[in-house]
């Protein structure tokens, strides 16, 4: 089991961080984007559905919603978040080297958090496949990744803005206009020198 979750984490990562990598900022974006609003789906919309579904086929109401939960994220991520940026126009600028970089990471970032959301829908109603997951420390880690995530990003956006406030006061404070002098008063003008009298001729 640790190893085979290993050998999957790993392809995602792959896989999504060579998207990343082929993709420029504004896409790699909107497929986070598409991933965690598919998380935001499931959360609202994953137990109306399920128990309206399980009701008309008389099916197992948690295994119904392991399915729609499943169904309704990888949908959203995929065809919303990857399908998404194909809308958008390509872009004209040649990406940099740390332009590419920062989208392969964000690649890698959609591929862990769909491995993570996966499994934790998984073990939502299999107390088994969660012990069994919890055992090992990156299955430990994928199950309570998307909790942490939201907090940490909630926190993190905090922080920042809180950050950002207090350099803008600093910069504005630091900026501020000086009162100009005052104008000196001006130099009264000396009298004239009388005219030379003409030379005798």
């Amino acid at each position: 089991m640790e190893i085979g979750l290993a050998v999957v984490f790993v392809i995602a990562l792959v896989i999504f961080g060579y998207i990343g990598h082929q993709s420029d900022l504004r896409r790699a974006l909107v497929a986070l984007v598409g991933v965690l609003y598919g998380s935001l789906l499931v959360m609202f919309w994953a137990q109306p559905w399920s128990a309206a579904l399980a009701g008309r086929l008389g099916a197992d109401v948690v295994t119904t919603q392991t399915a729609v939960s499943l169904a309704t994220f990888l949908v959203t991520a995929l065809v919303v978040g990857y399908g998404g940026g194909l809308l958008l126009p390509p872009s004209k600028e040649r990406p940099s080297l740390q332009g590419r970089l920062v989208t392969m990471a964000l690649g890698m970032l959609s591929g862990a958090l769909i491995v993570s959301f996966v499994l934790y829908y998984l073990t939502q109603g299999n107390p088994a496949l969660r012990q069994s997951l919890q055992q090992n420390l990156l299955g430990r880690a994928l199950i309570a990744g998307p909790p942490w995530l939201f907090l940490g990003v909630a926190l993190a956006v905090a922080v920042a803005a809180l950050v950002r406030m207090v350099v803008l006061s600093i910069r504005r404070r630091g900026a501020a206009p000086t009162p100009a002098p005052a104008p000196l008063p001006a130099a009264e003008s000396a009298p004239a020198a009388p005219a030379a009298p003409p030379e005798p001729q």
